[in-house]
């Protein structure tokens, strides 16, 4: 599960936490550089490290290798729906299958229902604002 631009795994809680998926499916998720709860470096310029596809990709091909993972479905939107349309694109049979989801992370707030829970709402609200200059 790859969380969209400026959040990270907390994204993910309650699909991971759902005792029916769990029994079906392996998930696991992981939290970009410079993201969510994820500091920059000591003495690095804010704003100094930058996500390419290129780096995102040898990130994504690490963890499928160094956690043994075989065909491993891919789920990601927005940012990380961009980048699981790149995998399947370069990795093709080699992955289970990939969902994805693309949008523009502007839109994020106005995406959700108006009758969203409100604890919701206020989660995804609260993930967003703590993106880092340039992550979001």
């Amino acid at each position: 599960m790859l969380h969209t631009a400026g959040s990270d795994s907390r994204q993910f809680y309650r699909v991971m936490n759902d005792a029916k998926l769990a029994s079906q499916w392996r998930m696991v998720a992981f939290g970009l550089q410079w993201h969510g709860k994820s500091l920059p470096p000591e003495g690095a310029p804010l704003g100094g490290w930058e996500l390419t596809t290129a780096r995102y990709v040898a990130l994504i091909e690490g963890i499928i290798k160094g956690w043994k993972l075989k065909r491993p479905v891919l789920l990601g939107s927005s940012m990380a729906g961009q980048i699981c349309l790149e995998m399947a694109l370069r990795w093709g049979e080699r992955l289970g299958g990939v969902i994805a989801s693309v949008f523009v992370p502007e839109w994020v707030h106005g995406l959700m229902a108006p009758q969203s829970p409100r604890e919701r709402q206020r989660e995804v609200w609260w993930e967003y604002s703590q993106a880092g200059f340039g992550a979001f």
